[in-house]
C-alpha cells in the first residue's frame, strides 16, 4: 500500500524535479477514486508505479511518483487534524510519527518522512504537515507550488470533514480511509540502481495526473548522464 510505503522508507524529491503540480482537478479525482474504491468494498485499488533509486543519508530519491505520494500524505494530515479537533491527542500522534514526521532522537530536529524540493521542503513541513498546534502552521505561500499544496490541503480537509459528517461512526470512518491508505491503495514499487536509467522508463510510467512535458523529460535525460559522472 502506497501507505505502508511511506510509513517504511525515508523518501526524498530530488532537487532537479518539477515541484509540485497537482491541481483542484487532480486533487479530487484521487479522493474520489478512493472513496469509490473503498465504498464499493474493493479488495484492493491501484495507484500505478513509484520509481525510487538510491540517495543520500538512508533515503530514497522520488524519480516518479511524486505528486501521488505527496498527495496522499497531505490527506492523512487531515486526519491527524481531525483527531486533533475532537481530543484524540494520542491517535493523532501515532498517526504523526508513522506516516508525517518523526523527531531524530539525538538531533531533535523533525524529520519529515518525505522530503519535497529545496526550494518547498520547509514550507511543506511547517504550513501542510505540522500539527495544528504548531504556531508555524500560518506561514504564507511564496510560489505557485506552495499555493498549490495549500488548496490540495484545503481539498483534504474538505473531504475529511464530509466523511465525518456523513455518519455516526466518525472515528471508525476516519480509520478506515487510513488503514485503506496504508494496506490497499497499491503502488508497485520499482527502485533502479540510478537516476541514469530512470528516464528509460519515465513515458511508460507516468500514468496518472500531469503528463511529463517534454522539457521535463528531456531535463531528466541530461541529468541523467549527470549522475553518471
Amino acid at each position: 500500500g502506497i501507505g505502508e510505503l511511506v510509513e517504511g522508507k525515508k523518501l526524498s524529491v530530488p532537487s532537479h524535479q518539477r515541484p509540485y503540480a497537482w491541481e483542484d482537478q487532480q486533487v479530487a479525482d484521487l479522493f474520489r477514486d478512493l472513496n469509490d474504491a473503498l465504498s464499493a468494498k474493493q479488495g484492493e485499488y491501484f495507484l500505478g508505479t513509484v520509481v525510487l533509486t538510491e540517495g543520500d543519508q538512508g533515503r530514497k530519491l522520488v524519480i516518479d511518483g511524486q505528486q501521488r505520494l505527496v498527495t496522499c500524505a497531505i490527506l492523512v494530515a487531515a486526519m491527524r487534524d481531525y483527531f486533533m479537533s475532537v481530543g484524540q491527542e494520542d491517535r493523532a500522534k501515532d498517526v504523526e510519527q508513522k506516516y508525517l514526521f518523526r523527531r531524530n532522537i539525538r538531533s531533535q530536529e523533525v524529520e519529515a518522512h518525505i522530503h519535497l524540493i529545496p526550494e518547498d521542503r520547509e514550507f511543506f513541513l511547517n504550513r501542510i504537515i505540522a500539527n495544528p498546534q504548531d504556531t508555524k502552521r500560518t506561514v504564507e505561500p511564496s510560489n505557485t507550488a506552495q499555493k498549490r499544496l495549500v488548496q490540495a490541503a484545503a481539498l483534504a480537509a474538505g473531504f475529511i470533514k464530509k466523511k465525518v459528517d456523513q455518519t455516526q461512526q466518525k472515528d471508525d470512518a476516519i480509520l478506515d480511509y487510513l488503514e485503506f491508505i496504508h494496506d490497499k491503495a497499491k503502488v508497485i514499487s520499482v527502485e533502479v540502481d540510478s537516476e541514469a536509467n530512470a528516464y528509460l522508463i519515465f513515458e511508460v510510467l507516468n500514468d496518472r495526473g500531469l503528463d511529463l512535458s517534454l522539457i521535463d523529460l528531456l531535463k531528466n535525460y541530461v541529468f541523467s548522464f549527470a549522475a553518471e559522472k
